[in-house]
This record gives C-alpha cells, sequence and structure tokens, in this order.
C-alpha cells in the first residue's frame, strides 16, 4: 500500500474511533475523576502500544536523543490535549466540545507555516475556510450555552491550541524509531506526572460504574492504542497542516455519536456541517500527490 493511501485508510479508521471517543469520553468524566480518567489513558495506553510494538517485531529501546525529543514533545503532542480535553468535558456537552477542540488545524497550518515552512496555499486556505465555515455552522445555535459556560470552552480552546502545536512539532521532529514506540513513550512519560496530580488532587477510591469502566477501557485500546497511533502515522505521511484539516471529519462524527449515545440533538446544522467538512477535505485531499516524509 502506496503512503497516500495508507494515510487515507488511517484517517478513516481515525474518524470513527475519535469521533466516538467523544461522547464515551463525556460519560468518562462524568463518573471519573478527570486527572484520574487520564491516569488510566496514559499508563495502560503506554503499556498497550508498546506490547504492540513488541509483538510486531519492534525493539522499544530509546537512544538518548530520542527519548529527549520524546520528553520534550509529549507534553504538547499528547499531554496539553489530554489534560484540557478531560477538564473541559466536565464543564460542556461532546458536541460542543468537539467543535471548539477541531479549530486546531487553524493553529496547526498557522504553526506549520513559521515552524515548517509550509506553504499556505490556495487549497489550504479553501479547506481551512470549508472547513471551519462548517463548525460556525455547528456551533452557531450553541453560543448562548458555551457563554454561559465559559471555563468549559477555554479549556478545549487550549486543547486545540496545544495539538496544533503539537502536531508540527511532532513533524519537525527527527525521529528514528517507529511510530509506535515514539507514541509508547510518550505515554509513559506522561503517566508520570499525571497520575501524581491525580492522587494528590482526586484520591481516587476506583468504586466506579459499568459504564465509567467501559469509558476507560474504550480510551486505553481504542483512543489511544489505535488513535493515537494513526494519528501519529498520519502526521508523518502528510504534510502537518494537510493531516490537521483531514481531521474535521471527527467533530461531525462526534456530534452525532453525541446525538444517538447521550440524546444530543441533530438538526439541518450538522448535515450542513458534514457537507462542509467533505467539501474542505476534497479540496485539501484529491489534488497532486502530497509529499511523505522519511518516517516508516
Amino acid at each position: 500500500m502506496d503512503e497516500r493511501r495508507l494515510a487515507f485508510t488511517l484517517l478513516a479508521a481515525l474518524t470513527v474511533v475519535w469521533g466516538l471517543n467523544w461522547p464515551i469520553m463525556r460519560v468518562g468524566v462524568l463518573g471519573v475523576e478527570p486527572w484520574t480518567f487520564r491516569a488510566f489513558t496514559t499508563v495502560f495506553g503506554g503499556i498497550a502500544l508498546l506490547s504492540a510494538a513488541v509483538i510486531g517485531g519492534q525493539s522499544i529501546r530509546v537512544p538518548r536523543d530520542q527519548l529527549k525529543l520524546i520528553i520534550l514533545i509529549a507534553p504538547v503532542s499528547i499531554g496539553g490535549w489530554m489534560v484540557f480535553s478531560a477538564l473541559g468535558l466536565e464543564h460542556m456537552g461532546s458536541g460542543r466540545a468537539a467543535i471548539i477542540a477541531y479549530t486546531m488545524p487553524l493553529w496547526a497550518v498557522i504553526f506549520a507555516r513559521f515552524l515548517l515552512g509550509e506553504p499556505i496555499t490556495w487549497r489550504r486556505v479553501a479547506g481551512l475556510a470549508i472547513g471551519l465555515a462548517g463548525m460556525v455552522v455547528l456551533i452557531g445555535s450553541d453560543l448562548p450555552a458555551i457563554g454561559e459556560s465559559p471555563l468549559g470552552a477555554i479549556y478545549m480552546l487550549c486543547s486545540a491550541v496545544t495539538w496544533g502545536l503539537g502536531t508540527v512539532l511532532f513533524k519537525r521532529a527527527p525521529w528514528r524509531i517507529p511510530v509506535p514506540v515514539i507514541v509508547g513513550w510518550q505515554f509513559i512519560v506522561l503517566s508520570v506526572p499525571i497520575t501524581a496530580v491525580a492522587l494528590i488532587v482526586e484520591a481516587p477510591d476506583f468504586a466506579y460504574t459499568t459504564w465509567s469502566w467501559f469509558a476507560i477501557a474504550y480510551q486505553i485500546f481504542a483512543g489511544a492504542l489505535i488513535g493515537n497511533y494513526a494519528w501519529a502515522k498520519i502526521v508523518t505521511l502528510l504534510p502537518a497542516g494537510v493531516a490537521a484539516i483531514s481531521s474535521l471529519l471527527i467533530p461531525v462524527i462526534g456530534v452525532v455519536s453525541g446525538a444517538l449515545i447521550l440524546s444530543e440533538p441533530v438538526t439541518w446544522r450538522e448535515l450542513v456541517a458534514l457537507a462542509c467538512v467533505i467539501g474542505a477535505l476534497a479540496v485539501v485531499l484529491i489534488g497532486p500527490a502530497t509529499q511523505s516524509t522519511r518516517q516508516s
């Protein structure tokens, strides 16, 4: 399978896994303290990713220079997103949270221009404009609700900015080790401070409901093992700006799945947003083959 087709295949899987993740994560943080929720994800998600690497015949030993990169980039590429999104979901519904979080492509395109020298082409501008227009339509009726919960909106915006910057920094780093090993060790590195904070400020009792444990398990095996691996691999295969814009379908799936799982409403706005996002993806992704990187 060529790199472009592999990127599209991973994007399809990522869209489903992370789209469903929004309402499931909402269920999780309503029943589990947010820092504890992320402690489970980082500890066991990291173990799952490194185990998958070993099963696949890859060494999980990390050279010193690569370990330095992992430690420096992990707090931005994964840590900020994980912490801010969990905190944000305590204060607002999964659909609105997903929409704010996926302003990420805007920040990624800007950061990619200055840190990677990626050109802001007419395709990227048009795709970003169409996709964000869909997000504006989707969020239009929710502005009063967001105004009533500004803290949730601020947390989700922080998650979007850090994810955008982290995507670009991950793309820029001179990785020489396989993606599952990189992401697995990023999770393990993050698990130390996140678990420490969870034990100090939350003192979890682990008396959770079945649905809470299901949300934790989904985060570990779907969100982390499949989702984070797929996203990191997509970033290595596509320019950072293109990868970011290609993620815009995820919040639409998040809103629709939120309606199905949590009975959050679906209206004509969701259909218009879906059409806009599909148009944005067509503008950005259907065209000349994107340049890939050396990373395997």
